[in-house]
C-alpha cells in the first residue's frame, strides 16, 4: 500500500532548503542581468569594450561614430559601434519571450558643417545617427550598406531586420519633418516620431542640430511591448513610443549599438557616455564578434578583444577564508531552513482551518464564474474579440488626442485599423478599472443585446475586449458625431424640409464656378491644392439634412428594437448625444447599456437601480421602478420637441422646463410658436407638419403611460396627414402633480445614471468641434 503524501508545509521546506544548498554550491550561475556603463570614457574603448567598425573611432575622450572632421569632408561616411556580448531576446525551441526588459541612456552631439547653408539658413546637415537591435554577428545588414546613407542600418531599398531609434537630420521624402526621433521597425520609414525641428520654449534653439550635449533613454518593457524614447536638450523634452514584438522582427540573439552616415553632407556624431541595464531570464555570454564582410577593414587599434580579458593577475583566496566558507555557509544555511521550517508550520497551521471554511464557497464560486464565462460567449454572435494589444495600436495607446468623449464608466477614442487591405475608422470604448464591478454589468448587457442587432438606424459593433487593463467595446465610427452638437452648438442650420436650400445651394455652386476659373486661369500646383481643399470642404448639399428625416430615423429604430426584433428591448437612455448621424446625416442610435431584453407580450420586473437622465427619463418609471416599453416612448417625446423648438428639456437658470412650456402653448392654441424661430416662415405643409410633431411629442410625453401611443402609432401619426391627432387636455399641469424629476422653484439637471451617459459610444460629448470624416 502506498505511503500516505507528505503535508504542503514539509514539501516547502524541503524545497526551500534544498533550494539554499544548491546556491551554496553555484553561486555564479545566479547572474540573471546584463549591464554595463561607460559614464566617462578616458581611454579608448575601441577594440577592448566595444568593437568600432567603418569610420568609427576615438578622440577628445569621445567615440567618434563617423569622421571626426569635418574640415577634411566627411560625406558619405559610414560608422557603428556596438557591445560585443550577445544579448538573448526569446528562447527558439519555446517560441517564448525572455523576461527581457532593458533601459539605456546615452549622451551624445551632432555637429552640422557650420561653413554650409542650405537655403532656408540652416546648417547643412548629414543623415543623423541611430541607436540599435540587430541580429547577432552584425555582418549580415551591415554588409549590404554602403553610400553613406540610411543611417548606416538599411540597404538601398530601406528595408532591413533591425529595430531602432532614430535620431534623424536630414529630410528625405518619407520624412514628415527636418528633424525628428523616430522609431524604425525593419524600415527606415518611422513608424512613430517625435518633431525636434522647434521647441517652444527656446524659440526653435534647441534641437538635434544646436551643437548641445543631449541624452537619450531607451526602454522596453515585456509585459507591454512598448518601447519609450525620451529625449532631452537642455531642457527641452521629447517622447514618442511605440508598441512593438520584439519577438516579431528579430532573431533570439541581438547585438545593440550604434550607427551614423552622413550622406553626402558633413556632420559629427560623437557619443561621451552609455549605460545599458537589462533583466534577462539566461546568462549573457559575451564571444568575440566576428569580422564583418564588407567594404570597411578595421584600423589596427579596432581590434575585437573580450571585455573579461585582463592583463592583472587573478586574486586568489587564502587556505583561511576557504575554511571560513566551508564552516560559515553550511551554519547559515541549517539556521535559515530551520527558521523558515517553523514560520511555514505556524503559517499552514492558521491557512489549513481558514482553507476549510472557505473552500465549499471557493469551489461555487469558481463554477459559477465559469458559467458566466461561456454564457458570455455564447450569446455573443457577429462581431469578434480583440487582443488588448491591437486597440493600444489602434488608438495610440489611448492617447488623450483621440479621446472622443467620457463619462462615468470611462472614454471613448477614435482608432484606426487594418482591414482587407485598408484603414477602418473604429470608436473604443474602454471602460475604466474603478467602476470594474458596475461596469461588467453595462459592458456584459450592450455586447449580448447589440452584437444580435442589424438595423440602418443602430450603431454597428464590430467587437470586444476583455483583459486585465480593461473592458473595451469596438464600435463603427459614425462620423458627424451625436444629434446634441448640431442641434446646441453647430452654427449651421438643421432644416425642417425634405428639400434643397435654394439661397445655399446657389452660393456654393458659385464657389464651384470661382473655382473652376482658378484652375483656368493659374497653373501653380500649390494654388490647384488649395482649391482641391476647399471643394472637399464644401458640403453642397448642407442643407439638405432636416430635422424631420432625423426624428423618422430615431423611430424607425425604436419599432426594431420594441416590435420587429425576435424579443422586445427596452433602450433606457434615449437622447440626443446617443443618436448619432453619419456622414449622409442618418439616424444611428447607440449606447446599450442601460437596455434590458423581455419576451412579447410580456412586462418587465421592478428594478432597485434607476438609471437614466434628468429631463429624458420617464417619471413613472422613476416612481414605479418598472422599466416599460412606454419609457422609450416617453423619451422619444422629450427629444422630438427637443428636435423641433432647438430647447434643452430642463434648464436651471432660469428654471426651465421644455415638456411644460410647449404644454402651455397647445393649452392657447398657439404649440407653434414652441418651434425653433429659426425654422419659422416655412410652407404652409412644412409649417402643419412641424406642428403635428409637437403634437405628437407631447402625446408621447405624456404624464400617464396608459394615454401614450405605442412607438408604431406614433410614427403612422407622423408619416401621414391624414392620421387623426390625439385630443390632449390643456389643463394637464393643473389635473396632475408636477413629475418629482422636475422642480417648480430649479431644475435639477444631474443624471439619475450610474454609468456613461455623457457622449455617445461612437461619438463625442458636447462639443463644438468636428468630427473627422
Amino acid at each position: 500500500m502506498a505511503g500516505a503524501r507528505p503535508p504542503p508545509f514539509v514539501l516547502a521546506f524541503i524545497s526551500i532548503c534544498y533550494t539554499l544548498v544548491l546556491c551554496i554550491h553555484a553561486v555564479p550561475a545566479c547572474a540573471s542581468s546584463f549591464a554595463f556603463n561607460f559614464s566617462t570614457i578616458s581611454t579608448s574603448p575601441c577594440g577592448t569594450d566595444l568593437v568600432c567598425w567603418g569610420n568609427a573611432s576615438f578622440a577628445n575622450h569621445m567615440t567618434e561614430v563617423t569622421r571626426n572632421d569635418i574640415s577634411t569632408g566627411s560625406g558619405n561616411s559610414l560608422g557603428w559601434v556596438w557591445h560585443p556580448s550577445q544579448v538573448p531576446l526569446w528562447d527558439s525551441a519555446t517560441g517564448e519571450l525572455a523576461s527581457f526588459n532593458f533601459n539605456t541612456t546615452f549622451s551624445f552631439m551632432i555637429t552640422p558643417d557650420s561653413s554650409v547653408y542650405n537655403k532656408d539658413g540652416s546648417p547643412n546637415s548629414g543623415d543623423g545617427m541611430a541607436f540599435f537591435l540587430a541580429p547577432y554577428p552584425t555582418n549580415d545588414f551591415i554588409s549590404s550598406v554602403d553610400g553613406g546613407g540610411n543611417l548606416g542600418l538599411f540597404n538601398a531599398t530601406g528595408y532591413g531586420e533591425v529595430v531602432a531609434v532614430e535620431f534623424d537630420t536630414y529630410q528625405n521624402q518619407w520624412d514628415n519633418t527636418a528633424q525628428h526621433v523616430g522609431i524604425d521597425v525593419d524600415s527606415i520609414k518611422s513608424v512613430a516620431a517625435a518633431d525636434t525641428t522647434t521647441s517652444a520654449l527656446t524659440g526653435g534653439k534647441n534641437n538635434l542640430t544646436s551643437g548641445m550635449m543631449m541624452t537619450a533613454t531607451i526602454s522596453y518593457d515585456n509585459r507591454t511591448k512598448l518601447l519609450a524614447v525620451d529625449l532631452d536638450i537642455a531642457g527641452s523634452r521629447y517622447n514618442v513610443s511605440y508598441p512593438v514584438d520584439l519577438r516579431s522582427f528579430l532573431p533570439e540573439k541581438v547585438a545593440v549599438g550604434f550607427s551614423a552616415a552622413t550622406g553626402k553632407s558633413s556632420e559629427l556624431h560623437r557619443i561621451s557616455s552609455w549605460s545599458f541595464d537589462s533583466t534577462l531570464e539566461e546568462k549573457v555570454v559575451p564571444v568575440p564578434a566576428p569580422a564583418p564582410s564588407q567594404k570597411f577593414s578595421p584600423a589596427p587599434s579596432q581590434k575585437i578583444s573580450n571585455p573579461s580579458d585582463s592583463s592583472d593577475p587573478p586574486v586568489k583566496q587564502g587556505p583561511s577564508t576557504k575554511l571560513l566558507l566551508k564552516v560559515l555557509l553550511p551554519i547559515l544555511a541549517v539556521s535559515v531552513c530551520a527558521a523558515v521550517g517553523v514560520l511555514v508550520w505556524l503559517w499552514q497551521k492558521r491557512r489549513r482551518n481558514a482553507q476549510q471554511h472557505k473552500a465549499l464557497n471557493n469551489s461555487d464560486s469558481d463554477e459559477q464564474h465559469r458559467a458566466e464565462e461561456a454564457d458570455f460567449d455564447r450569446g455573443v454572435a457577429g462581431p469578434r474579440r480583440y487582443h488588448y494589444r491591437e486597440l493600444v495600436a489602434a488608438t495610440g495607446n489611448f492617447n488623450d488626442a483621440n479621446k472622443l468623449g467620457s463619462g462615468g464608466f470611462g472614454s471613448v477614442y477614435q482608432g484606426s485599423l487594418r482591414c482587407d487591405g485598408g484603414d477602418r475608422q473604429l470608436a473604443v470604448k474602454k471602460f475604466s478599472s474603478e467602476k470594474s464591478s458596475q461596469g461588467r454589468k453595462e459592458f456584459e448587457a450592450e455586447v449580448k443585446i447589440i452584437s444580435r442587432l442589424r438595423h440602418r438606424n443602430l450603431v454597428q459593433l464590430l467587437g470586444w475586449g476583455d483583459s486585465a487593463k480593461g473592458l473595451l467595446l469596438v464600435y463603427e465610427l459614425v462620423p458627424e458625431g451625436s444629434l446634441d452638437k448640431h442641434i446646441h452648438n453647430n452654427p449651421r442650420l438643421l432644416t425642417w424640409p425634405e428639400r434643397y436650400d435654394e439661397h445655399a445651394l446657389g452660393s456654393s455652386f458659385q464657389v464651384l464656378l470661382d473655382c473652376v476659373l482658378n484652375f483656368y486661369h493659374f497653373g501653380n500646383s500649390r494654388i490647384k491644392a488649395r482649391i482641391l481643399h476647399k471643394l472637399n470642404c464644401i458640403n453642397l448639399f448642407a442643407s439638405i439634412t432636416n430635422r424631420y428625416k432625423i426624428i423618422m430615423g430615431i423611430g424607425s429604430a425604436l419599432r426594431y428594437l420594441h416590435l420587429e426584433w425576435d424579443q422586445c428591448i427596452v433602450h433606457g437612455d434615449i437622447k440626443p448625444s446617443n443618436i448619432m448621424l453619419d456622414s449622409s446625416y442618418n439616424t444611428k442610435l447607440g449606447d446599450f447599456g442601460l437596455a434590458r431584453l423581455v419576451d412579447h407580450g410580456t412586462g418587465l420586473l421592478t428594478t432597485a437601480n434607476v438609471a437614466g437622465t434628468a429631463g429624458y427619463i420617464d417619471p413613472d418609471f422613476v416612481n414605479t421602478h418598472r422599466p416599460s416599453t412606454e419609457s422609450d416612448v416617453y423619451s422619444f417625446g422629450i427629444v422630438l420637441l427637443e428636435i423641433v423648438s432647438g430647447r434643452e428639456p430642463i434648464v436651471q437658470a432660469p428654471p426651465f422646463v421644455l415638456l411644460k412650456w410647449v404644454w402651455s402653448l397647445h393649452s392657447q392654441g398657439a404649440i407653434l410658436d414652441a418651434a425653433d424661430a429659426r425654422l419659422r416662415g416655412q410652407a404652409d405643409a412644412d409649417e402643419r407638419q412641424m406642428e403635428r410633431a409637437l403634437v405628437v411629442g407631447l402625446w408621447c410625453a405624456h404624464l400617464d403611460p396608459a394615454e401614450r401611443p405605442s412607438i408604431a402609432q406614433a410614427i403612422q401619426t407622423l408619416q401621414s396627414e391624414d392620421a387623426k391627432l390625439p385630443v390632449l387636455s390643456p389643463n394637464m399641469y393643473k389635473l396632475a402633480a408636477l413629475p418629482s424629476v422636475f422642480s417648480e422653484s430649479g431644475v435639477s439637471g444631474s443624471s439619475f445614471s450610474s454609468g456613461v451617459r455623457s457622449s455617445a459610444t461612437t461619438g463625442t460629448t458636447h462639443s463644438s468641434e468636428s468630427f473627422p470624416n
